[in-house]
């Protein structure tokens, strides 16, 4: 017995109804993707516009910083030799006793700085002031790679200064003069990871920047040599 007629036209509608429901969820499907992948680009770039801003506003706090930089500097390294006014470069990015000779110059330096409490709290207090500058960078909130032009050269500088302190309180070497017990403090991973970064592309962009100049330098100088007998004229002696 044959399907009624209806039947069949009816069948023939939902099959053709089936198949175009799949193309539609098929194109529904690309444009939610589509859309996705252009909401992830404007949040990507979002957060890209967020993190220059954090980082402009931290150019800003460490030129108020640096403003007010030279009462304190004075404050913590009167009277002091010439010598522990200098900038410390570590043997190494480990920041741990190895990285400086404590028995030497270092250390002498180490003493000066805690020989008195207000001495010691103010150059502390610049070092807490480095870390909170670091912090945002370290964190990804700020973007670092839009501070380093204007504000590296300085912060590595400043960091130098004081880092003998920094690495003394991170490994616990400072002692507190009256009660001779290791002074507590934090690892300061904020401020040593940031001079880390800088501190190693401000050296490699140095050395890309001499290499740059002698090579200019060597393709102005002219050399000359010595061409072997009978390669100067090599038509001489033909008729």
């Amino acid at each position: 017995m044959c399907p009624p007629s209806w039947f069949t036209h009816l069948r023939a509608i939902l099959e053709l109804l089936y198949f175009f429901s799949g193309v539609v969820l098929t194109i529904g499907v690309v444009v939610a993707i589509r859309q996705l992948s252009l909401t992830r680009t404007e949040m990507a770039l979002r957060y890209k516009r967020e993190a220059i801003v954090a980082s402009l506003k931290q150019c800003e706090s460490f030129s108020s910083f640096l403003a007010n930089f030279g009462p304190r500097f004075q404050d913590i390294f009167n009277r002091q030799p010439a010598v522990l006014r200098t900038r410390w470069s570590p043997r190494n990015l480990v920041f741990d006793e190895s990285t400086f000779d404590f028995k030497t110059d270092a250390g002498r330096w180490l003493q000066g700085v805690s020989s008195t409490p207000d001495r010691l709290i103010k150059a502390i207090g610049v070092c807490n002031d480095l870390e909170t500058f670091s912090l945002p960078f370290m964190k990804g909130a700020a973007d670092e790679a839009t501070a380093f032009v204007p504000v590296a050269a300085v912060f590595c500088e400043l960091v130098e200064k004081f880092l003998p302190l920094i690495v003394a309180l991170r490994n616990g070497i400072l002692l507190d003069s009256s009660t001779q017990q290791r002074i507590a403090s934090g690892p300061w991973e904020n401020v040593l990871g940031l001079y880390a970064i800088w501190s190693t592309r401000v050296k490699k962009d140095a050395l890309v920047s001499r290499a740059s100049s002698l090579l200019a330098e060597a393709d102005k100088i002219e050399v000359k040599g010595i061409e072997p007998l009978g390669m100067g004229d090599r038509g001489r002696g033909k008729h």
